[in-house]
């Protein structure tokens, strides 16, 4: 007996139902893997991070970021930038370090869980009520300055991932949108229990300051050639004429030394302007800056008024820098900058961070 018309469509139908149902499982069970492959990803995991910040989670953040290990290796970066080989190699600077470090990195810890908890950095100077040492304060105020100016990168994407095994190396890009450029912040993790990832490295820590810290100078000088213009419109400097001294006593095999420099300026206007700020430069024959001294005074010139003003300080053969000064200073060359100053109208002043 033939099938009926009717027969044949109600076959063809149930065909096509099993495809798409086939094809829909097919679908569904891609889907399924695709999450729990997902789920288990350091990119899933940055995922997770990024969205403790934005729920001021700092539970989940804490789970995913290891910030004593992290914060650690931020200061021994930060110092490794900021210190001479000579400093580096002392033990006795070394032992200084090492008593300091863990208030600095606690500091740093909590300027990070305050920053998740509420969005704001707000890193204290673990120094700042230590009368006994103000030049480590004052040293430990300018690198806190450094890190909070770390806080402006944004998170732009994702360059590369390498797993192996239990470890991961993600390349996270980096966008700093006062000097509009990227950077790349190699990070490690490491796998979780619960198959999730936990950043607990920075992998090119070194390389990533140096860049920055570079693009940030280049953008700072940049905006202080135009502030420079505007103060040698009231102010001049007859460089030909800037004049350094320096002299030097033995004193029980040490070598110390004394530097005096006469600058010549002029007020180019018909009103008192006030110099506060005052930048002095040794620089070698290769044009690096080899020593900078900044005088902060606040000198009135008068109008019109031409004026020889001096400066002298003082140079301790304990510090690398002061000592190097006295062993080059004869194939240096100065330079003079005025980074400040106030007339009636308004303060003019060097730009000093972004």
């Amino acid at each position: 007996m033939e099938e009926t018309n009717s027969e044949v469509q109600s076959t063809n139908n149930k065909k096509i139902y099993k495809i798409i149902g086939l094809i829909v499982l097919l679908i569904l069970a891609g889907c399924a893997f695709y999450f729990f492959y997902w789920v288990k990803t350091p990119q899933y995991s940055l995922k997770l991070i990024q969205e403790s910040v934005q729920n001021h989670d700092v539970v989940a953040f804490e789970k995913h970021v290891d910030t004593e290990a992290l914060c650690t290796q931020a200061v021994d970066g930060f110092l490794a930038q900021e210190m001479s080989t000579n400093d580096m190699n002392n033990p006795l600077i070394q032992g200084i370090i090492q008593t300091v470090k863990p208030a600095i990195v606690k500091s740093l810890k909590d300027g990070f869980i305050n920053y998740v908890r509420d969005g704001n950095f707000n890193m204290t100077n673990p120094f700042e009520t230590n009368k006994t040492n103000d030049k480590i304060a004052n040293s430990e105020k300018q690198n806190e300055n450094k890190i909070k100016g770390y806080t402006r990168l944004e998170f732009k994407d994702i360059a590369n991932t390498e797993t192996n095994g239990n470890r991961a190396t993600v390349d996270i890009i980096l966008y700093d949108n006062k000097t509009d450029k990227n950077f790349t912040l190699k990070i490690g993790m490491a796998k979780l229990e619960d198959g999730t990832w936990r950043i607990d490295t920075f992998v090119n820590l070194d390389e990533f300051i140096k860049e920055y810290t570079q693009a940030t100078k280049e953008k700072l000088d940049e905006i202080n050639k135009q502030i420079s213009d505007e103060i040698l419109q009231n102010i001049s400097i007859n460089m030909a004429n800037v004049k350094a001294n320096l002299q030097t006593q033995n004193i029980f095999g040490l070598i110390d030394g004394k530097i005096t420099v006469y600058i010549p300026l002029k007020n180019l206007t018909n009103q008192n302007i006030t110099i506060n700020n005052i930048q002095i430069q040794f620089i070698d024959n290769n044009n690096n800056i080899v020593y900078e001294k900044t005088i902060t005074d606040n000198i009135v010139m008068q109008p019109n008024q031409e004026n020889t003003i001096t400066s002298n300080f003082e140079l301790n053969p304990f510090i690398d820098k002061d000592k190097n000064l006295i062993k080059v200073f004869s194939n240096t060359t100065t330079n003079v900058i005025i980074t400040n100053i106030q007339t009636p109208d308004k303060n003019i002043k060097y730009q000093t961070e972004l």
